[in-house]
């Protein structure tokens, strides 16, 4: 993890690819305020399921893991390591994804990288 070194002085962050400032380094600019209009990149991490694996499971996996996310002391440690939890449901997140592959498609475009 980077934030250590960012606080002790031994790196400068110029810059955050998430949409708004993280709280723990709130005079960092996202960078799209550092300039590079529209930039945004911010990773994940989900659960993935097989095709056809009934809705109940699903769901059902979605409200403990939510149930988990809400407990303070897992809050604290995906804090501490720059996370923000979520936990979308199952059809906000197939619109994550959606619109992921999109932006990506266009940017492909937009700088002519063709699959191969």
């Amino acid at each position: 993890m980077l934030l250590p070194h960012v606080k002790a002085g031994k790196l400068r962050a110029l810059g955050i690819t998430a949409t708004s400032r993280w709280n723990d380094l709130p005079d960092v600019p996202t960078i799209d305020e550092a300039g590079v209009k529209g930039y945004l990149f911010v990773p994940w991490y989900a659960f993935w399921f097989p095709a056809g694996t009934p809705h109940e499971i699903v769901n059902r996996m979605r409200d403990e893991m939510a149930k988990a996310l809400a407990d303070p002391e897992i809050r604290r440690a995906f804090a501490a390591q720059g996370f923000v939890s979520v936990g979308s449901t199952p059809a906000d997140f197939a619109k994550t994804i959606v619109n992921e592959i999109e932006a990506n498609r266009r940017l492909a475009a937009k700088i002519g990288l063709t699959p191969e």
